[in-house]
């Protein structure tokens, strides 16, 4: 319907709902806002560190190498809120995505400085006056200032946010942190302040794919078409419960009617739900005509939590829960890249007639302390391996690069050799890594 893309003036309206989404969206947000700011062994807990190409996690740090267990972190994700799904809708974004929660903060500010819905709807569809500009202009100055907060905190996953804050409010920011910090302002701005709702209805592709999730035992938020309907007022003895009072429509943060019916675009606020009932209470009829229920429910059937769909998911989730948790055990805190460097020439004569190839060696320190680490080869007799510094001090959790040359005796090599460099933690030596690698004896050796 053409009406759900208008924008959405919802009408505040407290209830048990309200008060359980309230507290919900606290605690969230104070996670996203606090969370950056919590250290963990010295650093940030929680650090998408590009230029250094890596992810620090609750005391982990992964690597390029180890794009497997982001894989398993978002898969996991993605399955549990399926899980989510299948049994209770889309409870997920109805108290739990940021972008409802942060766009009711937003609403919330709105509400303060215009008023509620019909005091926001007539400024909005009136002429341009000093009040109207003035509600505006501050509405607007507070939605910046906002935004610019919520840019710093989510540019501070990204950057260590303690510096950030500082360069900041120094006036001392680099112009890539400006523009890094300046795109998260536009983008909380755009989705919080003027998008809202539709980007629910239009945008987010969770809401299209939703309804594969659905079956007739999933708990939503529905209308009781059997007690609602037909329409009337209260003193219409021909009259189901519901009175058409449409209060149900004007707290509804995504402009839809729940007794149409199912819809992609409800986000399960329940906020319909308290103002239902709230409306039932002072005509002295029961609640819950719209309420959490399923479409079984509905039918006099009893509903079924426990059924195939969410079964799977959970031996999915489980089954992925115990491959992450297996590789993670199994992780070994050493990684070896190694590259044969032939910009010179695939291989050379030393002075002692023996053929050289140089490699390109980067080895990885996954863990906190300072890691020694041994290179030798394996796999290429009377070969020796050339090392600026053997063993090489790695510090924690960084990598370092070094450049090493291999010799070997001409008469003792094929064209191409197949041998191995191996790394070993001096101090553990069942910290292991090897990388196969060639060894070229060039043309006229």
């Amino acid at each position: 319907m053409e009406h759900k893309l208008d924008k959405a003036f919802p009408k505040h309206q407290l209830g048990r709902f309200k008060n359980l989404k309230n507290v919900t969206s606290i605690v969230l947000q104070a996670i996203l806002f606090v969370t950056p700011w919590i250290n963990w062994n010295g650093r940030q807990m929680i650090l998408l560190d590009l230029p250094g190409r890596k992810l620090h996690l609750f005391g982990f740090t992964f690597w390029p190498q180890e794009t497997h267990f982001l894989f398993l972190i978002l898969v996991s994700a993605g399955i549990t809120l399926f899980f989510v799904t299948s049994l209770l809708g889309r409870i997920w974004c109805g108290y739990a995505c940021p972008q409802t929660l942060l766009s009711h903060s937003f609403i919330m500010v709105e509400r303060l400085i215009e008023g509620d819905r019909h005091k926001r709807m007539k400024l909005e569809s009136g002429p341009w006056n000093g009040e109207k500009a003035s509600k505006l202009l501050l509405k607007w100055a507070v939605w910046f200032g906002m935004s610019v907060f919520l840019g710093l905190t989510f540019a501070g996953y990204y950057t260590p946010i303690r510096a950030l804050f500082k360069d900041f409010i120094s006036g001392h920011a680099q112009p890539s942190t400006l523009l890094f910090v300046g795109f998260f302002t536009a983008v909380s701005l755009l989705f919080f302040g003027f998008l809202r709702g539709r980007f629910c209805n239009t945008m987010c592709p969770y809401a299209r794919f939703q309804g594969a999730m659905f079956d007739r035992d999933t708990v939503m938020v529905n209308y009781d078409f059997n007690r609602g309907e037909p329409r009337g007022k209260v003193k219409d003895p021909n009259a189901a419960d519901c009175i058409d009072c449409k209060l149900c429509v004007q707290v509804c943060p995504q402009n839809i009617d729940i007794r149409d019916g199912v819809q992609f675009e409800c986000i399960n606020c329940a906020a319909c739900v308290d103002a239902c009932d709230s409306v039932m209470e002072k005509v002295n009829r029961p609640t819950g005509l719209i309420r959490y229920t399923s479409e079984a429910e509905l039918e006099g059937d009893k509903t079924k939590l426990v059924r195939g769909r969410p079964i799977l998911y959970s031996i999915a989730l489980v089954c992925i829960l115990v491959v992450f948790s297996g590789l993670l055990y199994a992780r070994v805190p050493l990684e070896l890249d190694v590259v044969r460097d032939a910009k010179d020439g695939v291989a050379s004569m030393t002075s002692d007639k023996r053929i050289s190839n140089r490699y390109n060696v980067r080895i990885i320190n996954k863990q906190a302390p300072d890691m020694q680490v041994q290179l030798s080869l394996e796999g290429l007799d009377g070969a020796e391996l050339v090392v600026p510094v053997n063993p090489l001090t790695i510090p924690a959790e960084d990598s370092k690069s070094i450049q090493v040359f291999v010799l070997a005796s001409a008469e003792k090599l094929k064209p191409v050799n197949r041998f191995k460099i191996v790394a070993t933690d001096a101090s553990d030596p069942n910290v292991e890594r090897a990388v196969e690698t060639t060894f070229i004896r060039g043309a006229g050796f």
